[in-house]
């Protein structure tokens, strides 16, 4: 069964091309059931569109991927980040964070708070595993494990390169995070969010907290994010005035060009 919102015509146009590939499928393909199956045994697809759920993107999201996006300056999945060379020399390098690089692949869905420590696991037990090549540098090797370490020294560097690289890109992420305040920001957007405040009461202060939040002098608020929360807030509660509306724009220093209508 595919669902799909009778208000969303790119959700029935995905709907009515996959009907039309999967009943293909059955009548070509080995393996679908040889019965017609009752609505009660059949899987049910539910299609929606972004406009279904405007709230989602505008909250801050931890893992890796997200926080590259949202946090550093990425076009077209490439990233310049700079670096300390092995001389002690400032450098810097444009690189693709996409599916050409298996370690993006590897951590991108992972949390921010897990990723610096697996990095570093994950690290050492690859130097562990090419030990041959890692010791090169030694000269106290017989010439039987230094072949085997020359014949995987490209590999060896580019690998060691890459987890240098996302070692880097998320020591910054945790600079990022902290610098902007993002610890305070994520409260006060999933308190707004869900309704509920950590303890599980109902939230009812939204207002007097938003205010407070972008009144803060130690709190350095980019717009994008000042103008996010007060997004969130318009979405999540209900029964706003005008004057309180009016208020959180002008508090939030959001120009009238960049308002809605």
């Amino acid at each position: 069964l595919i669902r799909f919102p009778s208000t969303a015509p790119r959700a029935a146009a995905v709907a009515s091309v996959l009907q039309d590939k999967l009943d293909g499928l059955s009548r070509d393909a080995v393996g679908f059931p040889s019965r017609i199956l009752t609505d009660a045994e059949r899987p049910l697809l539910l299609l929606l569109d972004r406009s279904f759920d405007a709230l989602s993107p505008l909250l801050h999201e931890y893992t890796y991927q997200a926080m590259v996006h949202d946090l550093l300056q990425v076009h077209d999945d490439r990233y310049k980040y700079s670096y300390t060379s092995n001389n002690n020399q400032k450098l810097s390098k444009e690189v693709l964070l996409n599916e050409t690089d298996p370690l993006f692949v590897k951590y991108r869905h992972m949390h921010i708070a897990d990723l610096g420590q697996r990095l570093h696991v994950d690290y050492k037990q690859f130097i562990a595993e090419n030990k041959e090549t890692a010791d090169l540098n030694k000269g106290d090797q017989d010439m039987r494990a230094m072949r085997t370490g020359l014949q995987g020294v490209q590999r060896f560097q580019e690998q060691t390169g890459r987890y240098s690289m996302h070692i880097s890109i998320a020591e910054e992420l945790v600079k990022r995070y902290n610098g902007a305040g993002l610890e305070q920001i994520s409260i006060l957007e999933q308190s707004m969010a869900v309704g509920e405040e950590i303890n599980g009461k109902p939230y009812r202060t939204a207002m007097a907290d938003l205010r407070a939040l972008l009144a803060k002098d130690d709190l350095l608020l980019s717009p994008e994010d000042r103008m996010r929360l007060v997004m969130i807030y318009m979405i999540t509660q209900e029964n706003i005035k005008q004057e309180d509306r009016r208020l959180l724009l002008e508090e939030a220093g959001i120009a009238p060009e960049d308002q809605a209508r």
